[in-house]
């Protein structure tokens, strides 16, 4: 379940790199928490369904590609987002790779 905590802290990523940006219209910014609750509910159903399989990786970075694309039709993203969601999944494979050592 390590791996719905990296997918949070992605998701967050956005928020935090785009804080300033986030001016929207009062319609636009009522819309916006729905869709993220739908994308992450799915993004973490499918990543409990996948759990522990060689398949979770891919889930979670197209989990995380899905969550872009949700945000970009409500909020311009800026660059470093991307990279800091790129160090967050890079963060993901090192626990792994940690973990998978210490067992």
């Amino acid at each position: 379940m390590t791996s719905v905590l990296f997918l949070v802290a992605g998701a967050l990523m956005v928020l935090v790199c785009n804080w300033g940006s986030m001016e929207v219209s009062t319609t636009l910014r009522a819309l916006y928490p729905m869709v993220n609750i739908v994308v992450l509910v799915l993004a973490i159903a499918a990543l409990r369904k996948y759990d522990k399989t060689r398949y979770t990786p891919y889930v979670l970075i197209v989990s995380l590609i899905v969550y872009d694309v949700a945000t970009l039709f409500f909020y311009q993203i800026v660059w470093y987002t991307y990279v800091a969601q790129v160090v967050v999944v890079g963060a993901y494979f090192l626990y792994g790779r940690w973990k998978r050592r210490t067992v």
